[in-house]
């Protein structure tokens, strides 16, 4: 994330977008998301967790991994219930490479990633059921960004295309992502933007298992730098789409 602090004293742009080289750079989320649809209420908490690591100053190596909890409540014939899950859903393996040089005003990214371990619930016959699968699926994408303060527009494009031999097959994922950031002082960023996602049926048993969806989702938040290495992140987002959607999502990233 580009904020006012790295305009205004980083000597390259480079070294916020990725890790230096030899460097590490840890970084945490936190996502509370609640959604309504029909009669079901579903609130979901995800934690991610990534490590990277600085190969070239314009080329890094990332690991991911996501967890899970969620309150599903739903009517019954005796009254609402209530069913908690907490699991560990997925570890990945990235590689991403900036093509840019410092002295320029901009840069473009490109990465790819694909999953070490992917843990895939989905429910059969009013029971929750399992499949681990390993690189089930390769995602590409890339971003522009322009330095241009005190604004610095970002437009991201992304695809997960799954290659599943198992009972259960997601559906491929598209994703298109614009978000501007302004700065207000030497630490302070407000940011907001939109997002599509297109997410094609998913299949179970040959049968369709979730229609094709798609979303739009409007964001906005706020970005403070609370020293040269660590940067705290506070946003909000919501949809209108098939399910009405709000996420409320903290986040920080430590730069060694």
């Amino acid at each position: 994330m580009l904020s006012c602090y790295v305009l205004g004293q980083s000597h390259s742009h480079l070294n916020i977008v990725n890790p230096k080289k030899g460097h590490f750079r840890w970084s945490s989320a936190l996502s509370i998301i609640q959604s309504d649809l029909d009669e079901i209420d579903l609130t979901q908490l995800l934690s991610r967790h990534g490590l990277s690591f600085g190969i070239k100053s314009n080329l890094t190596v990332k690991l991911n991994t996501l967890f899970s909890s969620s309150w599903t409540n739903y009517p019954t014939s005796s009254g609402y219930k209530t069913e908690y899950h907490s699991r560990f859903h997925l570890l990945t393996l990235g590689l991403s490479k900036n093509i840019s040089t410092a002295e320029k005003d901009y840069g473009v990214l490109f990465s790819i990633k694909t999953p070490l371990l992917n843990r895939q619930f989905f429910y059969l016959d009013d029971s929750l059921t399992l499949e681990e699968e390993y690189f089930n699926y390769i995602q590409y994408g890339f971003s522009f960004y322009k330095l241009s303060p005190p604004l610095v527009p970002t437009i991201r494009f992304s695809q997960k295309m799954f290659n599943d031999t198992n009972d259960y097959q997601p559906g491929n994922e598209l994703n298109l992502n614009f978000n501007i950031n302004f700065s207000v002082t030497d630490d302070w960023t407000l940011l907001w933007g939109a997002a599509f996602t297109n997410k094609r049926k998913s299949v179970l048993f040959n049968q369709i298992n979730e229609p094709e969806q798609n979303n739009i989702f409007f964001n906005y938040g706020i970005l403070y730098d609370i020293s040269q290495k660590l940067t705290f992140k506070l946003g909000c987002s919501f949809s209108f789409s098939h399910e009405d959607t709000s996420i409320l999502s903290f986040r920080s990233t430590y730069r060694l």
